[in-house]
């Protein structure tokens, strides 16, 4: 190697070397190659054949790559860029399934609630008005409590007050839930009132409790004090109970379907709404996982994410079918009991 008219021995300590020809540029004992982007350096403790190794990065990366070089020797370790961009891709592609499931349960439900609202007016009866309203105040809680989410940074403490009424929201749907399931499935039974009563009575001492206590958001804080758990409790009670209810009398409505003493699409209505309580159970299952787990937000942009909006979608179609069933699924209801 031919450097300023002379020959490079690489054993002289030679403070400056430029050997222009092929592009580098030698400091001391560093080699700086701009063709690869890494800065080497000479190590000569091995005699007069040195080692070069990478010490470290000196660009900026191009092409989508990044050189991660170590100070000690070794292999140049190359990560690509697009892990950054993968993670974007991939939150973005968890919020959109999340929002999916959202729109989807959230319009069905607005269709379902109007509809049993409507019903109620022409005959004044408790359950048709139960599920109105359940399903239309629970909406609108998981719509208030989302914009107060968020809207966390922008909207301050009125962030706060849209997750305190979202969780509003959910003590009334719940609490008007369990009152159906009691008055429609175990009218006369003790054990239903006691049920029904005390879980309604945690829904409103753990809202309150904290309304004091915490500003509703997910932060750890809020799990670790027992109000949130004692209102919560109470929802995985109700739809677990309404599904389990729901399923065994579409058991004994089947039986009654042969005999010709209950028409297919009120029996099949049992088993799509025991259905749709089970998913809602289930969404609940998966929030409290992520709380356990310490990840209590996982639902919103984790893979939690994904389950909960497959189980909003599951509730949505089978509510739908339940109450306003397309011609073609009545037809084959009604074909599988002729």
């Amino acid at each position: 190697m031919a450097v300023r008219g002379r020959r490079f021995r690489f054993g002289e300590q030679a403070d400056l070397l430029r050997p222009d020809s092929v592009g580098f540029r030698v400091a001391s004992e560093h080699v700086v190659d701009p063709r690869r982007g890494i800065l080497l350096t000479a190590d000569r403790s091995r005699g007069c054949r040195p080692s070069i190794r990478p010490e470290r990065d000196v660009t900026p990366a191009r092409s989508g790559l990044r050189v991660d070089v170590a100070s000690q020797s070794g292999p140049i370790d190359v990560r690509p860029m697009s892990n950054a961009r993968s993670k974007v891709e991939e939150s973005a592609l968890l919020s959109l399934s999340r929002m999916i499931g959202f729109v989807a349960l959230g319009v069905v439900a607005v269709a379902v609630g109007i509809k049993m609202l409507s019903l109620t007016w022409r005959t004044r009866e408790f359950p048709e008005a139960a599920v109105g309203v359940h399903i239309l105040v629970l909406m609108l809680g998981y719509s208030v409590e989302f914009a107060g989410i968020e809207g966390a940074d922008e909207f301050g403490m009125f962030a706060v007050l849209l997750r305190g009424v979202g969780n509003l929201c959910y003590v009334i749907a719940i609490l008007v839930y369990l009152l159906f399931t009691w008055r429609v499935f175990r009218p006369g039974s003790r054990v239903a009132a006691v049920v029904a009563c005390s879980s309604i009575l945690a829904l409103v001492v753990g809202w309150s409790g904290e309304v004091f206590t915490s500003d509703f958001d997910f932060g750890a804080d809020r799990f670790q004090a027992p109000w949130f758990w004692i209102a919560f409790v109470p929802r995985l009670v109700c739809m677990g109970w309404a599904a389990g209810e729901a399923l065994l009398e579409y058991r004994r409505a089947r039986r009654r379907t042969r005999l010709g003493l209950s028409e297919p699409l009120v029996t099949n209505r049992f088993l799509l709404w025991g259905l749709a309580a089970l998913s809602e159970c289930l969404i609940y299952v998966a929030v409290m996982s992520g709380i356990l787990r310490g990840v209590p937000s996982d639902f919103l942009n984790g893979t939690t994410a994904l389950v909960v909006s497959a189980l909003g979608m599951s509730a949505a179609i089978t509510i739908l079918l339940a109450f306003l069933p397309p011609r073609a699924y009545r037809c084959w209801v009604e074909s599988r009991h002729q």
